[in-house]
């Protein structure tokens, strides 16, 4: 009879090890209910503080695999930890990618639909990056080194090998007239609210958004809060921004890409 209660509080204790919840995603990768979902997850609890999530389209069709060390409703509070791979409809994979306290790290791998590779990046432990880049021929498009997400050096080729004037791989949005611009619109912006100034609070609230291809701003959220009206004060400068500014956006081997931006809004009284 203790051989059998044994038993059963063992195999209890594995299935909570790999315990399984099913969540919908929407654009903005945050949790939210089946009718605003772009996708779902299911998620498998593992041990060792690890979390495998499945992604699939709403009707079913397999999207990706990532692992976590940490995973929510909350995208800004996600940790990928191991093995990131997404896939092509025809099962093909799509991106193979290694990460640790969500950097990326060694290979990042991203193929054409046949299989060909299409990007190569190799994340060194210096900061440097190199990123090979190869037409679906799979002769070579471009060879580029980054140094701590800037741009170094490199060079770029037509299917002939022919050199072409190069340009970046990955161009940030910039927003117009440039970050000393937003710099001033933010601190013309501010009014410090009374509650905060009397009670000595202060700090830096940020705020994460989505910069589109068209360079608006759009999915405005928190990723830390400093206090309740310092908070509110954030927001409503960061949404009238939004309201009137268009940024130059993104781009990825020379197309409009979105981009997620984060922007923080410091509150300091006067010593």
């Amino acid at each position: 009879m203790k051989r059998e209660l044994l038993f059963l509080i063992f195999i209890g204790f594995i299935a909570g090890m790999s315990a399984q919840d099913t969540v919908y995603i929407d654009k903005y990768h945050a949790w939210t209910d089946k009718d605003n979902a772009v996708e779902y997850g299911i998620i498998t609890h593992e041990k060792e503080h690890r979390t495998t999530v499945h992604f699939h389209t709403l009707d079913g069709r397999l999207l990706g695999v990532e692992e976590y060390s940490a995973y929510g409703k909350h995208p800004e509070n996600n940790k990928k930890e191991g093995l990131s791979r997404w896939v092509y409809p025809n099962g093909q994979d799509s991106i193979v990618c290694n990460y640790i306290n969500n950097r990326p790290v060694g290979l990042s791998t991203c193929y054409y639909p046949s299989g060909q590779e299409r990007l190569v990046r190799t994340y060194m432990k210096d900061g440097r990056r190199v990123l090979m880049q190869y037409y679906e021929s799979g002769k070579l498009r471009r060879k580029e080194v980054c140094q701590d997400n800037k741009y170094i050096e490199g060079k770029l080729y037509a299917e002939d090998g022919t050199e072409l004037e190069f340009f970046p791989y990955i161009t940030m949005p910039q927003f117009p007239g440039g970050m000393n611009v937003l710099l001033k619109v933010l601190s013309h912006a501010i009014k410090y609210p009374k509650d905060a100034q009397k009670l000595k609070k202060e700090g830096t609230v940020i705020i994460r958004f989505t910069i589109d291809r068209e360079g608006k701003m759009e999915g405005l959220t928190f990723v830390k809060k400093v206090y309740p009206s310092l908070d509110e004060e954030a927001m409503r400068i960061v949404e009238g921004i939004a309201a009137v500014y268009t940024w130059i956006p993104g781009k990825e081997d020379g197309k409009p890409i979105r981009v997620k931006y984060t922007l923080p809004v410091s509150f300091h009284l006067n010593k």
